[in-house]
């Protein structure tokens, strides 16, 4: 499950940045706020997923 959010997480930033090179500034815009949900979710769901430590 973390190897699939750390895929989903590297290709949506590449996304991102290929987001940057579209000539339409329209597409640019639901592309980058797409990636930024994916992005979120996918953090979101690394942080869920991590394993904890007992500090005691």
């Amino acid at each position: 499950m973390r190897a699939l959010l750390w895929t989903v997480l590297a290709v949506a930033v590449m996304g991102n940045v290929i987001a940057a090179f579209l000539p339409d500034a329209g597409s640019q815009v639901i592309v980058n706020i797409a990636t930024g949900i994916v992005v979120l979710a996918s953090c979101g769901g690394l942080v869920l997923a991590r394993k904890r430590h007992s500090c005691v």
